[in-house]
């Protein structure tokens, strides 16, 4: 027995252990201390930084080190499946260079999202486009309330671009073409396609047959034909 203990090298110039009477235990690797008892925990120290392992309170347990960052030659596995930031902005990074930053109220991702699945976007939720400048001018695609999907713009156009001269369709349910743009490089071969009739303030101005109907009054300029121009009234 002994209030402190020291185990020495017979020669008692190398330390192996030290013990205080409610002090600290310190183990030691060639006379250097690498190991020391805490009242909170465990401290290790190396030649090049030291890791503090213990309960500094009663919500956790804390790991320290005098080092910049942890190495894990493994995978982590959190059983809980939750991990979360301490008190401020989550970040998520490869390589050391942010990739996502998850905010109070906004999730920031660096580059492009790329899915292998669907995208949901829940009812009255939006989709917002900022300026270059990163404000928002209102421009945005709306899940809007009664299943409407509404695009909203602040900026002095919108265009819809056809890479590669495609054809832009709107369809029925029934997945039948009811409008279609056909663009071309040459202005001139691009038409418009309007399946069924077409309405103009509610009133059918040509209809499925290709039939001009209810054309109202032609208050100047002149009907030329190369045909027949018969009327019924």
């Amino acid at each position: 027995r002994a209030n402190d203990l020291v185990l020495q090298s017979y020669s008692n110039e190398e330390n192996y252990l030290t013990a205080a009477q409610d002090g600290a235990v310190n183990l030691f690797h060639n006379n250097v201390k690498t190991f020391e008892t805490t009242s909170t925990g465990i401290k290790v120290d190396g030649p090049n930084g030291n890791v503090t392992i213990g309960a500094l309170n009663t919500t956790g347990l804390h790991i320290y080190t005098d080092r910049d960052q942890f190495y894990f030659n493994k995978k982590v596995n959190i059983i809980t499946n939750n991990i979360t930031s301490y008190d401020g902005d989550f970040v998520i990074q490869r390589a050391g260079t942010t990739k996502l930053t998850l905010g109070s109220g906004l999730a920031t991702f660096a580059d492009e999202i790329l899915s292998g699945d669907d995208i949901i976007l829940q009812n009255n939720k939006d989709v917002i486009f900022r300026k270059s400048d990163g404000t928002d001018d209102g421009t945005k695609i709306t899940r809007a309330g009664g299943n409407a999907l509404r695009i909203k713009y602040t900026g002095n156009s919108m265009i819809l671009d056809a890479l590669g001269d495609n054809t832009f369709q709107v369809r029925n349910s029934n997945d039948a073409v009811v409008f279609q743009v056909a663009p071309n490089s040459t202005l001139s071969s691009s038409y418009t396609d309007v399946i069924g009739g077409l309405r103009l303030g509610g009133t059918v101005v040509i209809n499925s047959s290709r039939n001009l109907v209810n054309i109202g009054t032609i208050s100047s300029g002149a009907i030329s034909s190369t045909g027949t121009i018969t009327t019924t009234g």
